[in-house]
């Protein structure tokens, strides 16, 4: 009898801790992106809005999240469903909604071609529970990298060359112009009136 009643006890015990932390939210999101020509990449991280809670935690990783190369991080309740836009070397900007969240990252280049990880972590109602996606390679291309700053450089060295270009061929025509004008007047020919 005592051993069925520890037997009971432990069992107890023991589905108690397993189904502590509950079931594990589903976080979903795309496989693969592409960024657009202006170097910005959006995608959708889905999730049980029934395991949300109402103050959850959402964070984005560049790479492993071993390395921790957090990328953007945001945190919302229920009560303040506003998109927050944080800005760092990437610029990003996520925007909540009831089953997922909207990022949309910018400034990227061809360097920045990786795997990005969704995190979402329930901080309220406890327990605590955490969910990891399972990635999306954003692609950029190298058109995409090309940034308007650099377009904009590339214009300047344009107009600053053709203008150096311009002045040396104005400077070159004043000379020429100067120097037969000088040789023109030099000229020993006399003149001779002939009609006395």
């Amino acid at each position: 009898m005592e051993t069925r009643r520890n037997l009971w006890f432990f069992s107890l015990c023991f589905s108690a801790v397993i189904g502590l932390g509950g079931p594990n939210m589903i976080l979903t999101q795309p496989r693969f992106v592409r960024a657009n020509q202006n170097g910005e990449a959006s995608f959708v991280c889905g999730f049980n809005s029934t395991e949300i809670g109402e103050e959850f935690q959402v964070i984005v990783h560049k790479g492993h999240i071993i390395k921790n190369t957090e990328v953007c991080s945001a945190s919302f309740t229920n009560h303040t469903m506003k998109p927050l836009e944080k800005k760092s070397l990437l610029h990003c900007l996520v925007w909540p909604s009831k089953e997922n969240v909207s990022i949309t990252i910018w400034g990227l280049n061809v360097t920045d071609t990786d795997l990005y990880i969704c995190r979402i972590s329930r901080m309220h109602p406890p327990p605590y529970k955490e969910s990891t996606g399972r990635g999306t390679v954003i692609y950029v291309n190298r058109a995409a990298s090309y940034s308007r700053d650099q377009e904009a450089d590339a214009g300047f060295l344009l107009t600053a060359v053709l203008t150096v270009l311009a002045t040396l061929l104005f400077l070159y025509s004043i000379s020429i112009t100067v120097v037969y004008c000088k040789h023109k007047m030099k000229d020993d020919t006399i003149y001779i009136n002939v009609r006395k």
